[in-house]
């Protein structure tokens, strides 16, 4: 299995679950993409963090400068490497990814009312 997972808001959240799944999906021979809108700058810090947090990765891809808009960058990322699920905090970002991609979206509830979020997902669209 490849899987993607984003850094800010995501492995940050419970750096210890995404340790232990890091490990269980390298052991078993898959890859660990480890993709992060933080620029390319920050590699060193990034690789230090990683390390402290004991996340194994086969990959670690950062923003070149040139890019502003992680979805697009992500989603060709996951297409270029053939990454079958992404763990993400960022729903605009998700909404990117190839339709055979699964997704894994942590919610944080301090930036989305979840109640609101399936309230808005049960009303039909206005036409």
């Amino acid at each position: 299995m490849k899987i993607g997972l984003d850094i800010d808001g995501t492995i940050s959240e419970c750096p210890e679950l995404f340790s232990i799944l890091a490990k269980g999906v390298m052991v078993d021979g898959g890859e660990v993409h480890v993709i992060s809108f933080r620029n390319e700058d920050y590699r060193p810090q990034t690789v230090e963090q990683l390390e402290q947090w004991e996340i194994w990765y086969s990959h670690l891809h950062l923003a070149p400068p040139e890019v502003h808009d992680p979805g697009p960058w992500k989603a060709g990322l996951i297409r270029e490497y053939h990454i079958e699920a992404m763990f993400e905090d960022s729903p605009e970002v998700l909404s990117h990814l190839p339709i055979n991609v699964h997704r894994i979206w942590l919610c944080n509830p301090a930036i989305f009312d979840m109640r609101r979020v399936v309230d808005t997902l049960r009303t039909p669209p206005f036409v």
